[in-house]
């Protein structure tokens, strides 16, 4: 179970971290401009396809971490949090990893 813990705690950084980067460079070079980020995303099938794919993640990492927090667990709130703000490669790997030692629901 601690390999198991450390793999998710890595791809929890790594999730975070990358995605964060990777906007940090896009906001640099082009500012805080949302009709350009919206025209982005939906300027081509592929890119609306990898946004959709993502935020129906987000949706079902969402109901995962509120069933246990309904349960009880409230640390699980940080994977919503967490998911909202810097996505589902961010909130899954801090799902698995909270729920390695969580008493299942």
């Amino acid at each position: 179970m601690a390999g198991r813990r450390a793999v998710w705690a890595a791809l929890t950084v790594v999730g975070g971290a990358l995605p964060l980067a990777v906007f940090a460079a896009w906001v640099v070079d082009h500012g805080a401009d949302l009709p350009l980020a919206w025209r982005s995303i939906t300027g081509s099938p592929i890119a609306l396809m990898a946004w959709a794919d993502v935020a129906i993640t987000v949706v079902a990492i969402t109901v995962l971490a509120a069933r246990r927090v309904a349960a009880g667990a409230a640390r699980f709130w940080w994977v919503i949090a967490g998911s909202w703000v810097l996505g589902a490669s961010f909130g899954l790997p801090l799902y698995l990893w909270l729920r390695e030692d969580a008493p299942r629901p």
